[in-house]
């Protein structure tokens, strides 16, 4: 939790997180950007749920 409040806070770098545990930073990019062009072409949508779809939701 700690390294991704310092990503997200901008003390490290996402390529100094994702070197630091042993991964290539451009492979893990062009894999997440091929996933994300995937879901996005079958309209898929991973994440938490937005307020909107919990009201459709009984007891969410």
């Amino acid at each position: 939790m700690a390294r991704i409040l310092a990503t997200n806070a901008g003390f490290k770098s996402r390529r100094q997180a994702i070197s630091k545990r042993g991964y290539n930073a451009e492979q893990a990019d062009a894999e997440i950007a091929a996933d994300k062009a995937r879901t996005d072409a079958l309209g898929l949508s991973f994440g938490p749920p937005s307020p909107v779809a919990n009201r459709d939701v009984p007891n969410a």
